[in-house]
């Protein structure tokens, strides 16, 4: 999958433009992903993520980053041997589009804030 463009708000993926927060697994756009605590990311809002355990997951905290990270998604991923890298969306979309094997890659991200 490609991200073709990202601005506040929007994401284009492949030709088709989300308005909701997603994440791009390997095989599928889940739309519309909603966290528990809205801008506290933590482990059960990833549990699709953690269960898939790809090599590297890219989050995307948010167009001025405002979506934080908590310490247990940080244990868990590291738990799990997966490679987390948490950025301001748009350098996690550039980070995204420049992984050559994205068979074991997954991002998840916040489109506003």
């Amino acid at each position: 999958m490609k991200i073709n463009n990202y601005k506040f708000g929007k994401i284009e993926i492949d030709g088709e433009i989300y308005k909701n927060d997603v994440i791009i697994f390997p095989q599928y756009v889940k739309s519309e992903w909603w966290r528990a605590r809205g801008h506290f990311l933590q482990v059960q809002d990833l549990k699709d993520v953690f269960k898939l355990r790809p090599k590297k997951l890219i989050i995307g905290k948010g167009y001025h980053g405002f979506m934080s990270v908590s310490k247990e998604v940080k244990q868990k991923a590291e738990e799990l041997d997966i490679n987390l890298v948490a950025e301001k969306s748009k350098e996690a979309c550039k980070l995204y589009n420049k992984e050559e094997n994205k068979d074991d890659v997954v991002l998840a991200i916040h489109l506003t804030c």
